[in-house]
C-alpha cells in the first residue's frame, strides 16, 4: 500500500495583529499536490487582502496569480482558498492590511495525490 504525504492543520497566521500587515509562517510543501487554506477573522472592521506567496529557494516569495484579489472585508469573516497541483516547495500567506483592526487566522493543509 502506498504511503501519502499530508500536512493537517498547519497554523501559517495564529492571532494576527491585522492593524498591520502580517507575514505567515513558511510551510515547506515539496511532497504535496493541493492545498487548502482556511482564513477566518475578527475585530473592528479589518480591510485588506490575503496574498498566497510561493518559493523555491526559501528566500524569495512571489504573489500567486489567482485573478483576482482575495479580499479580507466584514467583521467576522472568513474564506477558504483551493489551490491544485501546487508546484513550488514552499507556501506563506502575506496579509497586506488597507484599513481596521482585528486577529486574523489561517490555517493550511495539504496533500499529495496518488500514493
Amino acid at each position: 500500500m502506498g504511503r501519502k504525504n499530508v500536512i493537517d492543520g498547519f497554523s501559517s497566521i495564529s492571532a494576527g495583529d491585522m492593524s498591520g500587515d502580517i507575514t505567515g509562517t513558511v510551510s515547506d510543501v515539496l511532497f504535496t499536490d493541493n492545498i487548502g487554506m482556511q482564513a477566518t477573522w475578527s475585530g473592528t472592521a479589518p480591510v485588506g487582502e490575503l496574498l498566497v506567496q510561493g518559493s523555491n529557494d526559501g528566500i524569495t516569495y512571489t504573489d500567486l496569480d489567482f485573478g483576482v484579489p482575495i479580499a479580507v472585508t466584514g467583521t467576522p469573516g472568513n474564506l477558504l482558498i483551493n489551490i491544485n497541483q501546487f508546484p513550488y516547495s514552499k507556501i506563506r500567506v502575506y496579509y497586506d492590511r488597507t484599513s481596521g483592526s482585528g486577529t486574523l487566522n489561517v490555517k493550511l493543509t495539504s496533500k499529495q495525490i496518488g500514493g
